[in-house]
């Protein structure tokens, strides 16, 4: 069996592997190739002031490959509000760490082959889900992305939209003046190719964009109704919750 650390994940794994990877099972999934295990949560109250205990289970079975993949996560889960918006955001109480675990078996002898955290692994895979749908979806002459975000997951959702697209500007919009600074001024070294600036509101940041992702942990709308424009590619990490 193959114990991996989420160092060893982010050595292993690249936002290109990931993509193509993640291109052969949707396409598999799409022509009833592949399953999927309904994702379940069960939610309970627990000691931590506002908040509650969130255990989660999802995983799907791609048989070209021979892998059954099974997803566990043990999280206990805040809803802050910043500007106005409430966020979701899972608090690292295990001695400072996250808890989530990926397993794949073998569907032809049943073996466990390979345990590691969830952390990279599902950083680098939500990034490559949203490059897929750019890559296919939005316009071949899109040359300029708004990115609303500038945690953890826009770090991948700019990884795999400059792999396949050659944006020539990026604009990062966040409510904390601070936080996009800081994004822009690590990424502006990793990514030449494009001018990647800071916007000072959001309404700068999606101004004539071709494409606008969204990456945040907000369970409200983010985007807005009047942002959006004909030919126009709009992704998002999070769906609307009520």
């Amino acid at each position: 069996m193959l114990v991996l650390s989420n160092d060893e994940v982010g050595q292993l794994l690249t936002m290109q592997d990931c993509i193509n990877s993640l291109e052969k099972m949707y396409l598999d999934y799409g022509n009833d190739k592949a399953l999927l295990t309904q994702r379940m949560d069960n939610l309970s109250p627990n000691s931590t002031p506002d908040a509650y205990y969130a255990f989660k289970h999802m995983g799907g079975t791609w048989p070209a490959e021979g892998i059954q993949a099974l997803r566990l996560n043990s999280d206990v889960i805040t809803h802050p509000v910043m500007e106005g918006k409430v966020r979701r955001v899972k608090q690292p109480l295990a001695n400072g760490r996250w808890v989530g675990l990926v397993m794949l078996f073998s569907t032809e002898t049943g073996q466990l082959l390979a345990m590691f955290p969830d952390g990279v692994m599902q950083h680098i895979r939500v990034g490559a889900a949203n490059g897929i749908a750019l890559k296919h979806l939005a316009r071949e002459d899109a040359t300029t992305l708004a990115l609303i975000g500038s945690g953890w997951q826009a770090e991948t959702q700019l990884m795999a939209a400059l792999a396949v697209r050659d944006f020539k500007e990026v604009r990062v919009y966040s409510p904390r003046k601070e936080s996009r600074e800081n994004f822009v001024a690590n990424v502006k070294p990793m990514y030449t190719s494009a001018n990647i600036q800071v916007a000072e509101t959001a309404e700068e940041c999606v101004a004539d964009a071709d494409v606008i992702m969204s990456s945040t942990s907000a369970m409200v709308p983010v985007i807005q109704p009047e942002w959006v424009k004909p030919g126009m590619h709009i992704s998002c990490i999070k769906t609307y919750e009520m």
